[in-house]
């Protein structure tokens, strides 16, 4: 019945595709693809027919009976404007769409709920659009009985994050061996899915209650993009990375991004971290096949989370250790630019960090893609979170202790022991000491262990602060800006003074510095270590450079241009075989 309330003949029905069908072209696809494989004068069950897009094709392989109340809906009405009234039914129109076919099918006019199956066995259930949960049980318990293991049921929307209730009882049933899934590819666009009647297929609803299911894999994606709205919904911040960790990256993956936004509430959408991790949901499905390494670690914040992902790409530690608040914090406190420019050495590798402070540098060996990193410091606290801003040349509150970033990070821990002390068969690829070889009083022993926990071809990997440069002191004035005239206190070391100063015992260079020169840092390092690589850094002029004269040469007649003005020695070397 049409708007003025007379029948027409409403579409000119030449072939199957003229039947407007709210199945897309990859779902029609995948469905014709399982069809293929039934028998001769197959027993086929369609929930849903809506006009007969679907239903024409499965008459083409057997005997096809069709459940449906056949009442146009608003929905219906809003899809194809001036053919029926809400409330009409569609009965005649499906019928008549069949026929232009040459084909038809036993209808059952009643809702599904009102519905049992009489027999006989069923070949293929065809089953489309029921929105709820409750509805998708009762069509089951209807052909409970009627089943077999070969019985393909091809359910429309189970794939689709639209309906998030359907997707979540599919991954149930599925997890719970009521559904036994189709090993046929289907595209990610596909919103149908194929799958056979399980052995627990009678006990759908008893397992819809209790089954937990397992992480979604291949074609389970829509299911796990509805548990990650449902994570992202509770801000489970640390459970949702760990989720887009496991899944599969896919441009197709971004099409449902919407899907999820949807069923958010304005809290959770207005939350900093959900526009983080919107950012890492793209980058995540549109950097399949990005190597370690393409990314800068010290570039901005969003090059250090995508750093940090693609070069833990597959480790299985990767989302529930990743917290883009805490990578920011290194990253704003300055401990990313050494990790960035050592990158390369330690990706994929066991990181040894000597003399590590709280730690931090850690986190960028992580994001440089380390597989694990310890850190030792006899005299770091594990419960204090004050830490040396590098930026800002000021201690301050870090946020996290060592003990909390612990918790956090899998991979990542720092103990306040010597090396001497680690357990002896923990052995390291790698072994960093950044600005530490310069205070290390008894070196030769620190070189020694580092030695025998390094494997075969470990490297050590060492950034030294010069003791006879211009502020190798440590102490101010560190750059000459922040020469005080008059002070006294810097006058002791201010223009290589504190090479000659003899402090008392306690003073901070009589007890941190031990004042060894570039070439017995050199030969001590050999003794291990097959030096790869030597790069003295010079001095620049805002750190004293300038300031050499020949009255200080004269002075320390011993010293050298080189130990003068050589700010830092970078070295990396190979352990002795």
């Amino acid at each position: 019945m049409t708007q003025n309330g007379k029948s027409r003949k409403p579409f000119n029905i030449l072939r199957v595709d003229d039947i407007p069908s709210m199945v897309g072209k990859s779902d029609v696809a995948v469905i014709e693809r399982h069809l293929d494989l039934l028998p001769a004068n197959a027993v086929i069950l369609e929930f849903g027919p809506w006009l007969g897009g679907v239903t024409a094709r499965l008459a083409r392989h057997g005997s096809v009976h069709v459940v449906d109340n056949f009442i146009w809906t608003a929905q219906h009405a809003k899809r194809i404007e001036n053919l029926l009234v809400a409330g009409a039914s569609f009965k005649e129109v499906f019928s008549e769409n069949l026929a232009a076919l040459g084909c038809s099918a036993t209808i059952h006019e009643m809702d599904f709920e009102d519905f049992n199956w009489p027999g006989p066995i069923i070949d293929c259930c065809m089953i489309d659009a029921p929105k709820t949960p409750e509805l998708a049980l009762t069509i089951f318990k209807a052909i409970a009985g009627w089943t077999t293991p070969a019985t393909l049921i091809l359910f429309k929307n189970a794939l689709n994050p639209a309906y998030p209730a359907l997707v979540e009882l599919m991954g149930k049933l599925v997890a719970g061996n009521v559904l036994v899934e189709s090993t046929l590819p289907a595209p990610a666009s596909c919103n149908t899915l194929a799958c056979y009647a399980g052995p627990e297929f009678a006990k759908a609803e008893e397992i819809a209650k209790t089954a937990t299911p397992e992480t979604a894999t291949r074609s389970d994606r829509a299911f796990q993009v509805v548990q990650l709205a449902k994570l992202l919904g509770e801000s489970n911040w640390t459970g949702a990375y760990e989720l887009l960790s496991n899944m599969e990256p896919s441009t197709a993956a971004q099409t449902v991004w919407p899907s999820i936004v949807k069923q958010l509430n304005k809290r959770v959408l207005a939350d900093p971290n959900f526009a983080t991790f919107a950012d890492m949901f793209d980058f995540h499905h549109s950097s399949a096949g990005m190597q370690p390494g393409a990314i800068s670690l010290s570039r901005s914040h969003s090059h250090l989370l995508r750093a940090y992902w693609t070069n833990n790409a597959g480790k299985p530690w990767r989302g529930r250790s990743f917290h883009p608040a805490l990578l920011q914090a290194a990253f704003d406190y300055g401990y990313i630019g050494w990790p960035s420019k050592v990158q390369a050495i330690v990706r994929g590798k066991d990181i040894l960090d000597i003399g590590c402070g709280p730690g931090l540098h850690g986190l960028g060996y992580l994001a440089a893609g380390a597989n694990s990193y310890l850190g030792a410091d006899p005299i770091v606290k594990l419960d204090k979170d004050h830490v040396k801003n590098l930026a800002r040349k000021t201690k301050e509150p870090f946020g996290w202790s060592p003990r909390e970033i612990a918790t956090l990070v899998e991979p990542w821990r720092v103990t306040p022991e010597l090396i001497q002390t680690l357990p002896a068969d923990r052995a390291f690829d790698v072994a960093t000491l950044h600005n530490v070889t310069e205070h290390l009083i008894h070196i030769e022993d620190v070189f020694r262990e580092i030695a025998l926990r390094l494997r075969p071809g470990g490297i050590i990997l060492y950034n030294h602060h010069n003791f006879y440069t211009w502020n190798g002191h440590h102490l101010p004035p560190k750059t000459v800006a922040a020469i005080v005239p008059g002070d006294a206190e810097q006058m002791k070391y201010t223009d290589w003074a504190h090479i000659a100063y003899r402090p008392e015992p306690d003073h901070y260079i009589a007890r941190g510095l031990n004042r060894i020169k570039l070439d017995d840092l050199l030969a001590l390092t050999s003794k291990y270590f097959d030096i790869q690589s030597s790069e003295e850094i010079l001095a620049r002029p805002e750190n004293g450079s300038t300031r050499l004269t020949d009255d200080i040469r004269r002075r320390y007649p011993d010293l050298t241009d080189r130990d003068f003005l050589t700010q830092n020695l970078l070295v990396t070397a190979s352990v002795k075989l």
